[in-house]
């Protein structure tokens, strides 16, 4: 894939990993496809960001020292309800695997591949229906009371 800007208002991602590394390289490359990206390295800390921020799309590692991936993710789907989630993993965790499927999140093994980014416009799009979804039903819902 070039480049080239995959959405016109750029998603906000939040990537969170207690490496570094993998927070660089991650952000990098999502800014270079059009993204807006921001990373936490720590799990608590990224919460409290959330209450304040919100996100499109929230990217976590699974293995972290503060609190695990799964736990993470559970808290931001009670906090961003409608925000899309993708679990980033070194290992083939089962439980991991069984939640993510659960719970309906994206799963990717470290190191990620250029896939990554296709999934993530994926989930973008995915996030902007949702929303047009919404702003339809808001209309509906004025138009019914006009009628009245």
């Amino acid at each position: 894939m070039t480049s080239k800007k995959l959405h016109k208002e750029p998603a906000k991602i939040l990537i969170v990993d207690d490496d570094n590394d993998v927070l660089n390289a991650l952000k990098s490359e999502l800014e270079e496809k059009g993204f807006s990206v921001r990373t936490v390295s720590e799990a608590l800390k990224a919460l409290e960001i959330i209450y304040d921020e919100k996100f499109d799309i929230v990217i976590s590692d699974i293995r972290m020292p503060d609190m695990s991936g799964i736990e993470f993710l559970a808290k931001v789907k009670e906090i961003l309800p409608k925000s899309q989630q993708l679990m980033l993993t070194a290992y083939a965790d089962e439980d991991a695997i069984n939640v993510a499927h659960l719970n309906n999140i994206y799963r990717f093994t470290k190191p990620w591949n250029e896939q990554l980014s296709y999934v993530i416009h994926e989930m973008t799009i995915k996030h902007d229906l949702h929303k047009m979804i919404d702003k339809l039903l808001v209309e509906n819902e004025k138009l019914k009371r006009c009628s009245l």
